[in-house]
């Protein structure tokens, strides 16, 4: 058996030598081969024993080996002729003016005349002025933006803000002259309008955002919502990413207002040990989770467990922690 073994391995390790020496490594899986240019489009995927036959190689057409430079993003080169991504030579592009940069998820490809598709650059993305196209980061965050002397752009697409004042509050909020923004994981946004909020006096808890009449506030199913408040409001933000905002003598759930709450009798259940308010609370009338009546539960009786759940009688109700609709079950408690 070891005998088979060390047969394998030197045979493996033979193949290895004799299908790779001949190589010359360029960088970014481009090599010199015999003489041509090569470009490795299919890699080994295992890293040890490496199977060099699961190597595929495709012929880089036409390449000038004495000028040929694999450039650092990834997939591109050039010579003396042509730009290549991926071993292809780009199409119809201007070559004294072509510049690429980054990488795949905040590239740049572009000429004099147009910008064009990072991961498919011989595809040309229209109505975009490529002299002006440039990359923004904004110093309160890290999101990668685009734009030209006209516009902003999100996924490839013009959006309606003031090119000229669009900057980012934090993370999460974005604003212009007279709008605020808030851009979802899925590149959609929720806007409303807010005029002169650049000159205003923010007040910034990641998730939330005070300005001079409003709270705004991003719910746990990632829509954006405003409370409004007057200038001596008393307001009560608990931390960023809880769901309730008290505002005066009036509850707030995810942005909207808890109608049925008798405010002098309200109150959170808190965890046993920290005594941070939990998503269950109560008044005289009524015990809630988040801002949904939980029908049968006594607010004179009703308990919090050790884990997290609403105790009352002969019934528990248990939070689903998978759902993102915050969802809750009643269960009956086996005797």
């Amino acid at each position: 058996m070891k005998k088979i073994f060390h047969k394998i391995m030197l045979l493996t390790i033979l193949i290895s030598v004799i299908s790779c020496s001949p190589k010359q490594e360029l960088g970014n899986n481009y090599f010199l081969d015999n003489g041509k240019i090569i470009y490795r489009y299919k890699s080994s995927t295992v890293s040890w024993p490496v199977n060099p036959l699961e190597n595929k190689y495709m012929d880089v057409e036409n390449a000038d080996v004495e000028s040929f430079t694999a450039l650092e993003p990834y997939g591109y080169a050039k010579d003396k002729n042509n730009f290549y991504y991926k071993g292809n030579k780009i199409e119809n592009i201007d070559f004294a003016t072509f510049e690429v940069s980054g990488n795949s998820s905040t590239g740049i490809a572009k000429d004099k005349n147009y910008v064009y598709q990072y991961s498919n650059p011989n595809i040309k993305i229209e109505n975009i002025d490529a002299k002006t196209y440039q990359k923004v980061i904004f110093p309160k965050s890290t999101k990668v933006w685009y734009k030209d002397k006209n516009h902003f752009y999100l996924n490839n697409e013009p959006i309606k803000v003031d090119v000229n004042t669009f900057t980012a509050l934090n993370e999460n909020f974005y604003a212009d002259s007279d709008h605020i923004y808030y851009f979802k994981s899925d590149k959609s946004f929720d806007s409303f309008e807010e005029p002169d909020i650049l000159n205003q006096k923010l007040i910034d808890t990641v998730q939330k955002l005070q300005t001079n009449n409003y709270i705004y506030t991003i719910t746990e199913n990632l829509n954006l919502k405003r409370i409004p408040i007057k200038k001596d409001s008393k307001i009560q933000f608990f931390n960023s990413y809880f769901a309730f905002i008290i505002v005066d003598n009036q509850v707030y759930c995810n942005g909207d207002l808890m109608d049925e709450v008798d405010f002098d009798t309200f109150e959170f259940f808190t965890y046993p040990n920290s005594k941070s308010p939990t998503e269950f609370s109560k008044d005289k009338n009524h015990v809630y989770y988040y801002d949904e009546i939980l029908v049968g539960a006594d607010p004179k009786t009703a308990k919090l467990n050790d884990k997290n759940q609403l105790v009352d009688g002969d019934y528990k109700w248990v939070p689903d922690l998978y759902s993102t609709n915050n969802n809750i079950f009643k269960e009956k408690i086996d005797e």
